[in-house]
């Protein structure tokens, strides 16, 4: 499975800073990170997340392609609610603004202690999300 740079770059972090075998990826559109992840064997199980109906049906579509139905499962709804019931170690969100990232982890902040590590990409105003993340005592690893 080949990935764009942007998502290979992605790839490589979760490796590099891996704290545990489950990941959600939160926008997934295609499932393709997830399903890279797990071809890989750098993860064990993934939440491919998605609000939209045709990102969600494109990354069922990946899934089944890859034959990951096991180890890969698509989520629909909006930010984190999908997963709130799901036991996690790391969050991708990638691919969106930072005002859209820090509004999906402000809206359900009482969960973001369970997760071990957050890898975050934004697109545009990486200031508001590093404001963002000081504020609330976040760590940043790596960028």
């Amino acid at each position: 499975m080949k990935l764009s740079k942007r998502l290979e770059l992605l790839a490589y972090l979760v490796e590099k800073h891996k704290k545990g075998n489950i990941l959600a990826d939160i926008g997934t559109d295609h499932a393709y990170l997830p399903c890279y992840l797990i071809e890989k064997n750098i993860i064990e199980k993934a939440y491919a997340c998605d609000v939209a109906k045709g990102p969600f049906a494109a990354s069922l579509s990946t899934i089944k392609q890859y034959h990951f139905e096991e180890n890969v499962e698509a989520l629909l709804g909006d930010g984190l609610d999908p997963i709130l019931d799901k036991e996690v170690d790391m969050v991708t969100i990638a691919g969106m603004g930072s005002f859209l990232i820090v509004e999906i982890l402000e809206k359900n902040k009482a969960y973001l202690n369970k997760v071990k590590q957050f890898y975050l990409q934004p697109n545009a105003n990486t200031d508001h999300l590093r404001k963002y993340l000081f504020k609330n005592h976040f760590k940043i690893v790596d960028e």
